[in-house]
């Protein structure tokens, strides 16, 4: 080991022929040594949250949740090069030099087993965002209606917004977050796997409209897919050059949202192409298991997390399909829509063969968003129609928390449009959410032995409501429009009592359900 580090020295002093020029190498470990006692006790590896997730769908703590070894770091650090960042899934450590070339004197370590270059600072390119492209006209109605094609509006109606889940957003940045009142009031958390001493919220703007399609909570201006879950914001892309380091930095966010108890990952992110061609990936490598980052998607799916992505919008560049980690099989790949149920002109084609991609597809042109300004517009692409089907999946999910994740991905697309014939651009089509909720028999409203009593439509229009599991007494049921006149009366006595409110017209109301021992008021929304 001393010769090694004496060799390493020995490149690290070159450093100044080289110049200035910096290099960032992605090094594969042989094992975990000194770590693998941590087993017995796992509570020092994941939160209680993240364990009693585990718990839920039967996943056991296991060697992939280990950390890297503590030895080989600081084997590492003593030979001169810097720690970027590390994986406990893939084992691997990201490791930055001066010196270019180094791949072969790397792997001189005994305990590395492959070193490529991953990162330099020689070059700048583009930024890795699916891009988007903002348009200013909206209505009322244009801003419901990326929930109202899903029937997320009745879901919201049922009593799910999402309270009690958390949902991590992975992105490159989450600009003026912290002062738009509208989307951060349920933000918990942040954190920069790129510069971690950076202001995550004076970097990109891309992130922040990202979020607001979960996020927002403004009836009167944008109402998100999730307005009630809570929020991590982690920022994994690197606004300054595209190269795979960034794979790393994502799955490293992966980890550390796998690590709080995060339910559901939205990453509006994906690769194809590096500032460096020879570090590019092959449309070959889109098999759902080659992409480091794939990989990596996959890991976090082993975990019990729900993953959905957006596809990409590369239908009229030259790569022309997807971009990854869609590629995943694990992955919810969300592809875009027009207003006319179209796919949106950018959105990237996937494939049917082994499997379907992408999943299914929402409005992303336009989707309704905030810009990093405060304002609310459109932005258009598949980055945006991801958010949206992210929150109700993870509303979903809060209705039916018996679901594992690979039981909640198929019925979601179980309950799409075009599931019996899913193409390349739909993939399986729109998702119902609400049918969804309402086809299983999972669901806590339909659990007999509940003590939670439940509202939820019984029909797309949100015209009939089940009031169910009840405390027996005698109730009397009022629903007023929002000039506070009484619409409707009714008593009933019992636990259970099928309301139904084809008499009145489309638009906003409040239900009042009274009793000797309940009172419960809440919104509901009839469509026409």
């Amino acid at each position: 080991m001393k010769k090694i580090l004496l060799a390493v020295f020995g490149m690290l002093l070159l450093s100044n022929i080289y110049g200035q020029g910096s290099y960032k190498y992605r090094l594969s470990l042989v094992d975990k040594s000194g770590s693998y006692d941590l087993l017995d006790n796992p509570e020092q590896l994941l939160s209680e949250r993240a364990l009693n997730r585990r718990l839920r769908q039967g996943i056991e703590v296991d060697t992939t949740d280990l950390p890297v070894s503590d030895l080989y770091l600081q084997t590492l650090r003593e030979a001169g090069l810097t720690i970027v960042t590390t994986s406990r899934w893939m084992n691997t450590v990201v490791v930055q030099s001066s010196v270019p070339a180094m791949e072969t004197t790397l792997k001189t370590f005994p305990f590395v087993t492959d070193a490529r270059l991953i990162w330099k600072s020689v070059s700048w390119g583009v930024d890795g965002f699916i891009e988007e492209i903002y348009e200013d006209t909206r209505s009322a109605s244009d801003m419901r209606r990326q929930l109202r094609i899903h029937n997320g509006i009745q879901l919201h109606q049922a009593g799910y917004q999402g309270e009690g889940m958390l949902v991590a957003v992975i992105d490159g940045g989450f600009l003026n977050t912290d002062v738009i009142s509208m989307i951060n009031q349920n933000v918990v958390g942040h954190r920069d796997f790129v510069t971690p001493d950076s202001d995550i919220f004076a970097t990109h703007y891309h992130g922040t409209s990202v979020l607001s399609a979960m996020s927002a909570n403004d009836f009167l201006q944008l109402q998100g897919s999730a307005p009630n879950a809570s929020y991590w914001l982690l920022r994994s892309e690197d606004n300054e050059s595209e190269y795979p380091v960034e794979e790393d930095y994502w799955i490293a966010a992966a980890e550390f949202a796998d690590s709080l108890g995060v339910d559901v990952i939205n990453s509006s992110l994906g690769y194809n192409r590096f500032d460096d061609p020879s570090m590019d990936y092959t449309r070959a490598d889109l098999d759902g298991n080659t992409a480091f980052i794939t990989r990596g998607a996959n890991a976090a799916f082993t975990k019990g997390m729900m993953i959905v992505n957006s596809a990409g919008n590369e239908r009229n560049n030259t790569w022309q399909t997807l971009i990854v980690p869609s590629d995943s099989p694990n992955v919810l790949t969300v592809g875009a829509l027009n207003t006319d149920m179209e796919p949106a002109t950018f959105t990237s084609p996937g494939f049917t063969r082994p499997f379907v991609k992408p999943d299914v597809v929402s409005m992303g042109q336009p989707t309704y968003i905030v810009h990093s300004d405060g304002t609310v517009g459109g932005g258009s692409g598949t980055s945006f129609a991801s958010p949206v089907i992210a929150g109700l999946v993870t509303c979903l999910w809060q209705a039916l928390p018996q679901l594992k994740n690979h039981e909640l991905m198929d019925l979601i697309r179980k309950n799409s449009n075009q599931f019996a014939s899913p193409d390349s651009l739909k993939g399986y089509g729109v998702p119902d959410f609400l049918q969804a909720y309402l086809t299983t028999d999972l669901r806590s409203d339909a659990t007999s032995d509940s003590d939670e009593y439940r509202f939820y439509p019984m029909d797309q229009q949100g015209n009939i409501w089940c009031i169910d599991n009840l405390p027996e007494d005698q109730y009397q049921v009022r629903v007023f429009d929002f000039a506070g006149q009484l619409m409707e009366q009714r008593s009933f006595n019992g636990c259970r009592y099928v309301l139904n409110l084809n008499g009145l017209s489309s638009g906003l109301y409040i239900l009042n359900l009274n009793g000797k021992r309940l009172k419960h008021s809440q919104r509901i929304h009839i469509l026409n």
